[in-house]
C-alpha cells in the first residue's frame, strides 16, 4: 500500500510536511543552533497541515477504491 501512496503527490506532500515539522521540533527541543530560533507556532502549523493533507489524501484514496469496486460489479 505504501508503494501506491508514493505515486500520489498528495501523500508525498503530507509526509514531507510531517517530516519537516518533526525535524524542526526535535532540533528546537535539542537546542541545535540552526533550529533555535524556529517558532513553535510554525512547527505546530506544519504538523497540523501535514495531518490535514494526509487526511484528505486517505479520504480521496478511499473514494477512488470504492468507485473502482463499483465499476467492477
Amino acid at each position: 500500500m505504501l508503494k501506491k501512496q508514493w505515486k500520489q503527490p498528495l501523500f508525498v506532500v503530507g509526509y514531507l510536511m510531517l517530516l519537516s515539522g518533526a525535524v524542526f521540533a526535535v532540533g528546537a527541543l535539542l537546542r541545535i543552533h540552526y533550529f533555535e530560533k524556529t517558532g513553535w507556532g510554525w512547527i505546530i502549523t506544519t504538523i497540523v497541515s501535514g495531518m490535514l493533507i494526509l487526511g484528505f489524501a486517505f479520504f480521496n484514496a478511499y473514494k477512488y477504491e470504492r468507485k473502482k469496486q463499483k465499476r467492477i460489479r
